[in-house]
């Protein structure tokens, strides 16, 4: 009982004595304020009473009305109705027997709840000796009844309504009774409750009590807010209350909440609980110097909560709390509904407890120790002991979002314990892999820098690891090559230990043993299923790595075994392999456009070293039945097999050293060496050897040719490399080649070097000799290169005959390859000379071309062809930057069979005959080769004599149209069918922006006499032409004979007309059509007339004869000495140059 409580009711009960001894006087009119004057002295407080009444006989009673108490803390008593029975006299004094209070109103505004930090509270010792005082002195008080008693400020802003109250002896006399019935009220709730008690008045002081209580609205009770908050529903309790003061008090009962809620807050989150029904069985030992212990069985959510919690106070406030819950096995979705998560890490909850979606769990141990502050930060440091955890579970499945697949049947025990966390004897199916035994430990849960280890046995099935392909982070962390495997099969036996998954440092492998047993995967870039017989890989701290792998691709066998360090960079590797060449082709080349076919084997044995600066490896290679096949080259070697040695060193950045690469095929040798380079740098020299080399031991045959490549090689040269043709600018050395076959030219003309001698020497290079067999003719090249790169020098090229029809042929074979020259830097001067060229129906020669090749361009200084009816000369220049190609020629002949050129160029020579004589000049000036045909200019003199043309032509088709020919093929010998003869053709024909023009053109035949102008256009083949026909005497003579229609024709002078004809169309279809003279323009009509009126022989004076009777005196027409005159503009920026 509170101090106060015990002074005020010692301070009644001296009023009660004062009040006896005054009463005696029966004095009331100044009783009253003396009372109230001597209570209020006593009490310290402010004391009034409308009245104050003595009552002597027949026993002392005292009254008072309207009683009123003001304490100087604010606390204040209003008693309307007070009667006191007392017993005793004036020696012994008096003690009351029976009081009966009625309408009693107290505002304790003292204390208005529970502060943690108020000081003044007195102790549990405090409280335990108060109580005892008070129980001790209640036989001094005797009976109390109390009605309707009004009570403020203990629990605001609750009001509490005593509508009954009792307190008073019960036999034996040690014992007091306590009745107390009443309501809680608030704002809009009210709480019934009873107490009964039965106390003890001398030590030990027993009690035995029942408190009851219904409709307690949990949002208006003043709990503890530092953790839980936001209370909402109702409860009921009933709670008894056995044992003694100086001992432990038993406290039992139940507790029943119905809609039960609250949030549970710390500094690690928020968490908000609802309980629908809840039922808390309540075992408690109260002990009012140290706090209270409380065993409840709880009932809620469809299990069942067994909660130990002990509560230690000073100064009536908790100090210490200790809770502690099991529970039995329960589902995981009422595990998830009661999870603690705001006292642990988010990531708990977030990725692993709400992750579960069926399963069995069972709480072996929650609990929580420590103040109300350490329960509300379970994360600060120095309260790692507040959380403590156990719990089992069984037959867990869950989706995390880390795996691709579901778990199922997880087995795991987990304990938190002084801020670290363990998981222990974990087991689980994922997919078709088994985790066998587990285990996880975190060792600082709360921190930022956790330290964690992952222990694992799991036997994996490989098949599941197929599905990570899809994960981002898979594709981001891992190199390409495995992002290409498409299927696995196999399972891998795994032990490992993993250190780091959480916090910021570097993940850490302390062991890790993964062991592959026949296993296969396909990969996108591997055409064949790549098969593991078995493999053993041993990783150490994350550092040293070791593996022994033994398998096949196909037929193929590998076998592989290393060790090393990952943070060193060292290590060493054996690969020993039998491959098969035919899978390896379609990995290399799956589209086949480089590597058609590919079979054999190659057996290897190569061992590299690695270290930081990068790796040498050395090895050799042994080709067996190798047959290799390219759209361009087939190797088959024929001499054993070949074999390839090599040692090679190979850097970080890709760029690399040959120190030795020799290809041994039967008893000879080819080695090269190289400093170092990358693939965007080539090396700065290369060394190749060889004493004797066969190239037919190889089995190297070109597409291109029947015959395998032969020949011998010798070399010991070193060279500088470029990127760029002529691929080299540095040389020393020399090569020698003799009989090389098959590599040159064609299968219709092959070229053969009998003999190649080449000196390096610096920038020099002396060619002597290169005998070349061009399709059976023997060419000899010789020259000097002063540099390499430009490329400059000169070339002598020298045959004593050439067949270039043949060469011309070999143009159209269906292997070979449009080719040309593409590059040559610098100026490279070339001479050309032949004795004899060959063609189809033709002999050449001699024949003599100066020329300069370079990248600028190229130039042509003189060209000089001869043949026996006359010749050609040919000059000009091709400029690259910028393009322009501008060419003079001139070509004389005399009396030429037209019947052997057309078959030169590779016209029908069947369908003209005659004999030719022509002076003509052309030049080709074009900035776009491709436009060549709008850039022909020239003139030429043309005379084709005694001859004839066969097939359809525009002459018998003229013939047709004047329906004569029947007649004339029977009195014309010389006419016959599809044969049209002719005595002489004579014509100018010039060019102008590639449209040919003819004026002048005259035909004289035995038949009739022809006259004809037009042009060609040459892009387009466009012929427009106007051809006036004189027939003969000896037709007008046959055709006058016939009666009537001789007459219509030939009229009274007996002759026929002059008739003219057009020729139009795209050559060679030409339409001729007759024009009456009334539609023929007046100019061209007149010019045909004159034309055909015109004597045979003023017309040859006209034209000057053949064209080779106009010459000058130095023996040259005109044409020719102004293609002597014509200038051709250098592209290397020569002047000018004139043809001497």
């Amino acid at each position: 009982m509170n101090t106060r409580w015990k002074i005020f009711i010692l301070a009644l009960m001296a009023i009660s004595v004062m009040l006896v001894v005054i009463g005696a006087a029966t004095i009331d009119r100044w009783q009253t304020p003396l009372i109230c004057r001597i209570a209020g002295i006593l009490l310290n407080a402010d004391v009034q009473a409308r009245s104050i009444r003595m009552k002597w006989k027949p026993e002392t009673i005292l009254q008072a009305e309207s009683l009123r108490i003001l304490l100087r803390d604010g606390k204040r008593f209003e008693i309307e109705q007070l009667e006191t029975r007392l017993t005793g006299n004036f020696r012994d004094g008096f003690r009351p027997t029976h009081t009966r209070v009625a309408d009693v109103g107290i505002v304790w505004n003292g204390i208005s709840a529970v502060s943690t930090a108020s000081p003044s509270l007195p102790s549990g010792k405090d409280i335990e000796d108060a109580v005892k005082q008070v129980f001790s002195d209640l036989p001094r008080f005797g009976m109390w009844e109390i009605h309707q008693v009004h009570l403020s400020g203990v629990l605001p802003p609750h009001t509490i309504q005593l509508k009954e109250a009792y307190v008073g002896p019960s036999l034996p006399d040690d014992i007091f009774i306590l009745q107390l019935f009443g309501t809680i009220e608030g704002a809009d709730s009210t709480v019934p409750f009873s107490i009964e008690a039965r106390l003890g008045v001398s030590i030990p002081f027993p009690i035995d009590a029942t408190i009851r209580a219904q409709g307690i609205d949990l949002h208006r009770l003043p709990l503890p807010t530092e953790i839980l908050s936001e209370w909402s529903g109702t409860s009921e309790m009933e709670l008894t209350l056995s044992g003694n003061i100086e001992a432990p008090i038993g406290v039992n009962g139940s507790i029943h909440g119905r809609n039960a809620g609250f949030r549970l807050k710390t500094t690690r989150g928020e968490k908000r609980y609802e309980l629908p029904s809840a039922t808390a069985t309540v075992s408690a030992v109260l002990r009012m110097n140290e706090g209270i212990q409380t065993a409840i069985a709880l009932n809620m959510l469809n299990t069942s909560l067994l909660a130990r919690l002990q509560v230690q106070w000073a100064h009536g406030i908790p100090e210490r709390l200790a809770l502690q819950i099991e529970t039995p096995w329960m589902d995981v979705r009422t595990y998830q509904a009661i999870f603690p998560a705001p006292l642990l890490p988010p990531w708990i909850s977030h990725n692993i407890v709400d992750r579960f979606q069926e399963g069995a769990v069972k709480i072996d141990t929650f609990a929580l120790e420590g103040t109300p502050e350490q329960w509300a930060n379970p994360a600060a440091k120095g309260n790692e002991h507040v959380l403590r955890f156990r719990a089992r579970y069984t037959g867990i499945g869950a989706q995390f979002d880390v795996l691709p697949y579901p778990v199922s049947d997880l087995q795991a025990d987990v304990v938190l314990e002084n801020g670290a966390l363990n998981i222990e004897n974990a087991s689980a199916n994922i997919s078709r892999s088994t985790l066998k035994q587990g285990s996880y430990r975190i060792q600082h849960l709360y921190t930022d820098n956790p330290e964690d280890r992952l222990v694992v046995d799991a036997a994996i099935d490989l098949a599941d690891l197929a599905v990570f392909r899809k994960q981002p982070w898979f594709t981001a962390s891992v190199p390409p090559v495995v992002t290409g495997i498409r299927q696995v099969s196999g399972t891998a036996a795994v032990q490992a230990s993993v250190d780091h998954l959480l916090g910021p440092q570097r993940l850490r492998l302390p062991k890790v043993e993964v062991t592959l047993r026949k296993t296969s995967l396909t990969h996108d870039d591997v055409p064949e299923p790549v098969i593991i017989s078995e493999a053993d890989m041993t990783l150490l701290n994350s550092d040293r790595l070791r593996v022994a792998a033994s398998g096949g691709i196909g037929t193929s066998e590998i076998r592989l075994s290393g060790e090393g360090s990952l943070s060193e960079m060292t290590g060493q590797v054996h690969i020993v392999g039998d491959i098969d060449s035919s899978w390896l082709s379609t990995w290399i080349d799956p589209k086949k456009r480089f590597i058609e076919a590919l079979s054999g084997r190659i057996r290897s044995n190569v061992h590299a070293a690695l270290s930081p600066a990068g790796v040498h490896a050395t090895g050799d290679l042994h080709l067996e039945s190798w047959n290799l096949e390219t759209p361009d080259i087939l190797l088959r070697p024929t001499e054993g097999s070949p074999a390839i040695t090599f040692d090679v060193d190979l850097r970080p950045d890709l760029s690399f050293r040959v120190n030795r690469f020799a290809l041994q095929a039967g008893k000879d040798t080819l080695s090269v060496v190289s400093d170092w380079a990358s693939p965007k740098q080539l090396p700065e020299r290369i060394h190749a050897q060889t004493k004797r080399f066969d190239a037919g031991h190889l089995g190297i045959r070109f597409t291109a040719f029947d015959v395998p490549v032969s020949g011998l090689f010798a070399f010991d040269a070193e060279f500088s490399p470029l990127s760029q043709p002529p691929y080299f600018d540095h040389a020393q050395g020399r090569i020698t080649i003799e009989n090389l076959g098959g590599v040159l030219g064609n299968p219709c003309l092959p070229v053969d070097i009998q003999e190649l001698s080449v000196r390096f020497d610096g920038e020099r290079v002396d060619i002597h000799p290169l005998l070349l067999r061009i399709g059976g003719d023997a060419v000899d090249i010789s020259g000097i290169l002063e540099g390499l790169h430009p490329l400059n020098g000169n070339i002598s090229i020298d045959a004593p005959q050439l067949n270039i029809a043949r060469m011309a042929a070999s143009w159209k074979c269906p292997q070979a390859e449009a080719s040309g020259i593409g590059w040559v830097p610098g100026v490279l001067r070339v001479r050309l000379h032949a004795d004899r060229l060959f063609g189809k129906a033709m002999t050449f020669g001699p024949f003599d071309a100066d020329l300069a090749i370079g990248s600028q361009g190229l130039l042509l200084d003189e060209a000089l062809l001869r043949t026996s009816t006359g010749y050609m000369r040919w000059k000009g220049a091709r400029s690259n930057d910028p393009e322009h190609t501008d060419f003079v020629g001139y070509l004389q002949l005399t009396h030429q069979d037209v019947a052997s050129l057309p078959r030169e160029i590779g016209w029908d020579s069947s369908r003209i005959h005659g004999f030719l004589t022509l002076d003509g000049l052309i030049r080709l000036k074009a900035t776009d080769i491709r436009s060549w045909k709008t850039g022909i200019h020239g003139s030429a003199s043309v005379l084709l004599e005694n001859g004839h043309i066969l097939g359809s032509n525009p002459f018998l088709t003229i013939f047709s149209l004047l329906s004569v020919q029947n007649l004339i093929r029977f009195k014309s010998p010389e006419l016959i069918k599809d044969r049209f003869p002719f005595d002489r053709m004579i014509g100018e024909i010039t060019a102008d922006s590639g449209l040919i023009s003819f004026k002048g053109f005259r035909m004289d035949s035995p038949v009739f006499n022809a006259a004809g102008t037009g042009s060609l256009q040459l892009d387009s083949l466009r012929l427009d032409a106007d051809i006036g026909v004189h027939p003969l005497t000896a037709i007008d003579e046959i055709v006058s004979k016939i009666p009537y229609v001789g007459h219509v024709l030939t009229g009274d002078e007996k002759a026929l007309w002059e008739y003219s004809f057009s020729a139009s169309g795209i050559f060679p279809d030409i339409s001729i059509q007759y024009r009456p003279f009334g539609n023929v323009p007046n100019s061209v009509w007149g010019y045909l007339k004159r034309s055909l009126q015109l004597p045979q022989a003023i017309f040859s004076s006209l034209f000057g004869g053949k064209p080779e009777e106009q010459s000058s005196a130095s023996g040259k027409t005109e044409r020719e000495i102004q293609y002597e005159q014509e200038k051709i503009l250098s592209p290397f920026g020569v002047h000018a140059m004139e043809n001497s």
